[in-house]
């Protein structure tokens, strides 16, 4: 049997993600997890949510 190779790119991301329901992933949550971790202020936080638009 003869494996394929991918490379990573976002086309295969894509193809990935569509075996993941959008209701599993609580990106607020994982958000407020990364803020944490990394020690972010309030300001910095400020910034990163307004620069990424939300998703639909």
């Amino acid at each position: 049997m003869q494996t394929q190779k991918y490379s990573v790119n976002q086309h295969l991301i894509e193809t990935l993600l569509v075996w993941v329901k959008s209701g599993e992933i609580a990106i607020p949550e994982i958000d407020k997890q990364l803020y944490a971790k990394y020690g972010l202020t309030q300001e910095e936080i400020g910034f990163i949510e307004s620069m990424i638009k939300p998703m639909e």
